[in-house]
């Protein structure tokens, strides 16, 4: 830590400070592990927080509007396992934590019903909730955001090393079975930033819809 300081006190320019750390990461082989890391654990986190944001925009859209969107999402979806609540009836003790209205709370209730861990979970509850033309989610068909996804259960599920129902679906070339997953800066920033983007417009194409 002090050596990083003081390499940093005598290179004042963004480049030096960039060469100096590939050269620390040639010659310290923990540091270069734990940027790498460090990269794989943001691109988990990144895709975290794009679903729970797409989530989130969901049911509170659904408990703002629900004169709006409600008959949409209930038309076929079957409610009969959420707990107190189905489709004609609702229990007493539902009504009582929400202080006998849940007009504003319809989101809270359903959101459970829907998948939010893919895109393509992503993109069929938008379209239940919105209505929406099937040409209107384009934003979600987006390579890096469909390798984001699938890179992020590989690091969950396999510890980033490289497997055969992986390979099927990577777009990425000059991958290799069970050897452990390489990207890049740029590819890490790239998929990163498609993430943004899409959360972005999914929020923008909500919006167009309340309107």
């Amino acid at each position: 830590e002090e050596f990083i300081r003081q390499k940093q006190k005598e290179n004042s320019s963004f480049d030096d400070s960039v060469k100096e750390l590939k050269a620390l990461r040639k010659d310290i082989p923990f540091i270069d592990d734990a940027i790498k890391n460090n990269g794989l654990n943001v691109l988990v986190n990144t895709w975290t927080a794009f679903e729970s944001s797409v989530k989130d925009a969901w049911k509170i859209v659904l408990n703002k509007y629900p004169k709006k969107f409600i008959f949409n999402v209930t038309k076929n979806q079957d409610l009969s396992e959420l707990d107190g609540f189905n489709s004609k009836n609702i229990s007493i003790g539902l009504l009582a934590k929400y202080d006998f209205n849940i007009s504003n709370h319809l989101g809270d209730l359903i959101v459970s019903k829907f998948d939010f861990t893919g895109i393509n979970g992503i993109e069929k509850s938008l379209e239940s909730l919105l209505k929406l033309k099937k040409e209107e989610p384009k934003f979600l068909i987006n390579d890096s955001l469909h390798q984001l996804e699938i890179i992020r259960h590989l690091i969950v599920h396999n510890a980033g090393v490289i497997d055969a129902d992986y390979l099927k679906k990577s777009k990425r070339k000059n991958e290799v079975l069970n050897e452990k997953l390489k990207l890049t800066s740029n590819e890490i920033s790239k998929m990163c930033n498609e993430s943004i983007y899409a959360t972005v417009a999914t929020i923008e194409l909500i919006e167009s819809k309340i309107k």
